[in-house]
């Protein structure tokens, strides 16, 4: 039983990803396979990160890594956070959203 939840909507040329849940490293690895399978051959990717009960520095990664793999293949990447307090928190002063912001 995972604890986080991955919806995906896509078609041909785009995907929109909704990341909800548990975003941690005991799951990143799960995450990053879905993640993967679901963004294979596409060339706009829409993530949404919301609902996140806990997340640690291994969703900043894998955010911050597939935010990369797209802006060098000059393919369309956004993320979109909506976040309590606590973890906007750890993404602004971890200068992630500055990152994802200036890639």
């Amino acid at each position: 039983m995972s604890d986080y939840k991955l919806s995906v909507q896509k078609d041909k040329q785009s995907a929109t990803i909704l990341l909800e849940g548990r975003l941690t490293v005991a799951n990143i690895e799960a995450v990053h396979k879905e993640l993967t399978k679901n963004l294979k051959g596409i060339k706009t990717a829409e993530i949404n990160v919301t609902n996140v009960d806990e997340a640690d520095i291994t969703l900043l990664q894998l955010l911050v890594a597939f935010h990369k793999k797209f802006i060098k293949q000059q393919l369309e990447f956004k993320i979109n956070l909506s976040l309590n307090g606590e973890l906007n928190n750890l993404f602004t002063r971890s200068g992630v959203l500055k990152l994802l912001n200036t890639l």
